[in-house]
C-alpha cells in the first residue's frame, strides 16, 4: 500500500470528494514529514498517539551481545535508537476480527 491508496480511500470512504487526489497525497506526505521532524527534534521518549490507530514512540535500544545462529558467534550489537508502534486496543479488535472471518472463510472450504 502506498500514499496514493490512502489518500483514494480518503476519497472514497471518508468524505473528501472535493479535494485533488495529489493534494491529499501532499497533506499526508507533509504529515509524515511533520511527525518525522519532530521525532528529530525532541529524541528519545517522543510519543506521537493517533487516536484510534495506535501510538509511536522514539526508544533508545541499550548496545547487546547478540550470535549469529548459523555459526553461533557472538556478536556485538551496537545501542541504537528505534521507533517503537504500539497498537490500540481497538485496532487489535479489529484485527483480531479479520482474523477470526478468514480462519472462517477456510474452514467452509474444507
Amino acid at each position: 500500500m502506498i500514499l496514493l491508496d490512502v489518500a483514494n480511500k480518503l476519497k472514497k470512504d471518508f468524505g473528501y470528494d472535493e479535494i485533488p487526489l495529489p493534494d491529499l497525497v501532499d497533506v499526508l506526505r507533509d504529515g509524515f514529514e511533520a511527525a518525522k521532524n519532530l521525532f528529530l527534534q525532541e529524541g528519545i521518549g517522543t510519543t506521537l498517539q493517533i487516536p484510534k490507530f495506535g501510538s509511536f514512540k522514539v526508544i533508545k535500544r541499550n548496545a547487546r551481545i547478540g550470535h549469529n545462529p548459523q555459526t553461533m558467534e557472538k556478536i556485538n550489537i551496537p545501542e541504537k535508537i528505534a521507533l517503537k508502534f504500539k497498537a490500540s486496543l481497538i485496532l487489535k479488535t479489529a484485527l483480531s476480527e479479520l482474523k477470526q472471518v478468514r480462519e472462517k472463510k477456510k474452514a467452509k472450504k474444507k
